[in-house]
């Protein structure tokens, strides 16, 4: 019975179309970022606590609900909040300016993670040729952002969307926080 309180809701609530994880680990779990379409704040979020997670998950291109009390009645009501660029996604889209002096972008085009094994495969469509230092730094955020815990991650970097199927323009591995690119 605890199982079914913990980790189902009501069927009356089927039409929210909601999915729940549950893991054994606690802490930070990596999750694909683009599955998070849509948050709704409960009726009695602490506007500083709301803050806080609109300022975190902004770029993401998520869509925010605030659930209020309608006026004169038990019954609740969604409102969508309006937060400048919200539909806008440019999470994990850019390296920071402070590091490249200019703007310098890239898609990830696919990734596969392995959470048992801690192994991760990633695609990742690069705008313009990087040096060393920023694909070394674009592989430790993408591994702090997308598989933290991932213990061997190999990354394909192409300069060409129509070469994805073939060579990459730099392959990269990330084993034991060491990393290593054969171009």
């Amino acid at each position: 019975m605890t199982k079914k309180l913990a980790f189902y809701k009501s069927k009356k609530w089927k039409y929210e179309k909601e999915h729940r994880i549950s893991t054994s680990k606690v802490g930070l779990n990596s999750y694909n970022f683009k599955a998070l379409k849509s948050i709704y704040f409960g009726y009695k979020i602490k506007d500083s606590d709301k803050n806080n997670i609109l300022n975190l998950l902004k770029g993401r291109g998520i869509t925010f609900y605030q659930i209020e009390l309608e006026s004169n009645s038990y019954l609740f009501k969604t409102t969508k909040i309006n937060v400048e660029n919200s539909d806008q996604r440019n999470y994990l889209t850019q390296l920071p300016i402070s590091l490249t002096k200019e703007k310098k972008e890239y898609e990830i085009l696919d990734y596969k993670i392995f959470n048992y094994s801690g192994i991760g495969e990633f695609k990742i469509l690069l705008k313009q040729e990087l040096d060393s230092s920023e694909l070394k730094w674009l592989i430790n955020n993408l591994k702090k952002y997308l598989f933290n815990e991932g213990k061997s991650l190999f990354f394909n970097f192409y300069t060409d969307l129509s070469q994805v199927d073939n060579l990459p323009w730099v392959s990269a591995t990330f084993i034991n926080g060491l990393v290593k690119m054969d171009s």
